[in-house]
């Protein structure tokens, strides 16, 4: 049997050196003692930049009837509020 003081002189071995892991078996005792080492963040990997996708060759589209609208085309996409609450008034009115 392994008494607890040979249990410590294990441990004050393994930060005494750069021992990482230390097994030992006496008898039917069989201790295991490793070193266990901060988590480290992981690193990003990155590949070669993607090859740039054509765009799809299309037909030529239709063009759009005219009418009095003007199209805005946005580069997001989200929701639109007229007024900060449903009973409030609108930020803007028509003709401002």
């Amino acid at each position: 049997m392994m008494g607890i003081d040979e249990i410590l002189k294990l441990i004050e071995i393994l930060q005494e050196t750069d021992v990482q892991e230390l097994e030992v078996a006496k008898g039917d005792w069989k201790v295991r003692i490793a070193r266990v080492m901060p988590a480290q963040a992981p690193q990003a990997v990155s590949g070669p930049p993607a090859a740039p996708v054509p765009a799809a060759v299309s037909e030529a589209a239709p063009a759009a009837p005219s009418n009095s609208h003007v199209e805005i085309v946005s580069p997001m996409v989200g929701t639109f509020y007229r007024s900060a609450e449903p009973d409030a008034d609108p930020f803007v009115n028509e003709n401002d």
